[in-house]
């Protein structure tokens, strides 16, 4: 295996730098999965990162695969928000308290009544390390 040593990291122009040492607490604290979902109707994603695919379970209830795998369940799901068209706040809710996977996440969008809904924008990230 090769190796590469370096003291600072810089950007094509030179203008921004970061030093080699800081690589890993940058890598750590970065989502490993990302996504941007239109929920309504023919769900379809607008954007993602490490999302191979998306499944609309029923109302409100939303699974994103990831394409890499997460080394166990011991992530973090803690960024997860709806809007409707309307403008009213949604809860996302990790899991819905089926079984954690490390090959996909779960969310379940409720309104303030706790009545599962589809959200227009569905916005979510996930944290931890990829297996």
């Amino acid at each position: 295996m090769s190796e590469i040593f370096v003291d600072t990291i810089k950007n094509k122009a030179g203008s921004t730098s970061l030093d080699s040492d800081k690589l890993p607490d940058m890598y750590s604290g970065s989502a490993k999965m990302w996504a941007n979902l239109n929920g309504q109707g023919t769900i379809s994603l607008r954007d993602s990162f490490n999302v191979s695919s998306t499944t609309d379970l029923a109302t409100g209830k939303y699974t994103f695969t990831f394409t890499n795998a997460f080394a166990d369940t011991n992530y973090s799901s803690p960024s997860a928000a709806a809007d409707s068209t309307g403008g009213a706040f949604r809860g996302a809710l990790p899991h819905d308290g089926d079984n954690v996977a490390t090959t996909n996440y779960m969310i379940r969008i409720d309104n303030s009544s706790s009545t599962s809904v589809d959200g227009e924008y569905i916005h979510t990230a996930t944290f931890g390390d990829l297996a």
